[in-house]
């Protein structure tokens, strides 16, 4: 009786009329359907509006994120910097002001100066970019909630995959459309030499670190430590790429774990309780500077950016490059992740001022090369 009431089910499910099957299959790619055409609502509605709509970012537990210049300040009167001056300052027999100038140089050099303004402009100019040049740019909804709910709770690190320069610009502009901060991003101190644009991006949040620090300890002081000032203030996602530099074959790079330690290292000091890593995977149809990487594997010297060879790039603004899939990852904690695994009591059998010392000789060798 057993079988043959199993062959009745058998039966009536495969019996079942064209709209049931269409139900099920649709539940199989249930997971595929959470994915979002943003540009579909971008085609229906104005540019400017887009730019100019209420723009008000969920903050980390409800805290009023500083101005940058108070980070700066914070950086400049921090224990770790302040160490790192005075032991130069007794080796090289310079003043104490002296290399206190000196790093308030490297604080401007590298520093973002994150406005509203700029961010509303990349919006505009963005928006009309991606319509122009891109079918469907899609968006795992699921993640963007998580996402949500992960930076009002802990500082929030992006580590997005890296094929391309739309990379950093696409997520700055997701985050925007979802009314969430726009990241501040680690960029190479290449683009601060394009004139205008530069500030541009500067002002839309990345901050400039050199590719090497060549044992250089007070820029390593200075640059680790706003890096984790901005962390541990919940100052807005901090956004860079693992991998270091763009993959020019399309397969994940070796990692680069320098900027990694300098994330990880406030949640090992019991500075903050936790810390989010969100994995962020971005695949495109066809990437913006696929003809490039081919010269590039040929043997030919990759150009150097600049805004001549941006505005003589314009030509692509006639081509259409596909779909681009943005998949957000669920945030790992930190705290999960080293539990069991990691101790942090090395770490609290330091003076603070002196860990950063410690590791500097390691690091400085191994980071975006």
């Amino acid at each position: 009786m057993d079988s043959s009431s199993s062959r009745n089910s058998c039966f009536s499910v495969g019996s079942t009329s064209p709209g049931a099957v269409v139900l099920l299959y649709s539940k199989e790619r249930k997971k595929w359907d959470e994915f979002e055409d943003i540009l579909e609502e971008r085609r229906h509605v104005s540019d400017l509006k887009f730019a100019m709509k209420c723009y008000t970012p969920l903050l980390y537990k409800g805290i009023i994120p500083c101005k940058p210049n108070d980070i700066k300040c914070s950086v400049l009167n921090s224990e770790e910097v302040y160490y790192v001056i005075k032991q130069l300052s007794k080796e090289s027999l310079q003043s104490v002001d002296v290399l206190r100038e000196e790093a308030c140089q490297i604080l401007d050099e590298m520093s973002h100066k994150l406005r509203l303004g700029a961010i509303r402009f990349f919006a505009f100019a963005l928006s009309k970019i991606f319509k122009q040049i891109y079918s469907k740019v899609c968006v795992n909804e699921e993640g963007i909630q998580k996402l949500q709910r992960a930076i009002q709770e802990h500082p929030v690190i992006l580590l997005p995959s890296h094929r391309s320069y739309i990379d950093f610009l696409m997520l700055s502009f997701l985050l925007y459309n979802y009314d969430l901060p726009v990241p501040v991003i680690a960029a190479g101190m290449d683009f601060l030499g394009m004139k205008m644009i530069g500030e541009l991006l500067r002002m839309s949040g990345a901050f400039f670190m050199r590719r090497t620090f060549g044992g250089n300890r007070l820029y390593w002081a200075v640059f680790s430590e706003y890096v984790k000032t901005m962390l541990r203030n919940g100052y807005a996602p901090v956004e860079f790429f693992l991998e270091g530099t763009r993959s020019r074959s399309a397969k994940t790079l070796t990692p680069k774990f320098g900027l990694l330690n300098i994330v990880m290292e406030p949640y090992f000091k019991r500075e903050v309780f936790d810390t989010y890593l969100v994995p962020i995977s971005i695949s495109y149809d066809k990437i913006l500077e696929e003809t490039l990487y081919v010269y590039e594997l040929l043997g030919v010297p990759k150009p150097k950016e600049s805004t001549t060879g941006l505005l003589k790039a314009r030509r692509i603004l006639s081509e259409n490059f596909g779909s681009i899939h943005v998949y957000f990852g669920d945030p790992v904690s930190l705290r999960s992740l080293a539990a069991g695994r990691m101790s942090r009591s090395p770490y609290n059998l330091v003076p603070r001022c002196k860990a950063i010392v410690l590791i500097t000789d390691v690091e400085s060798v191994n980071i975006w090369k």
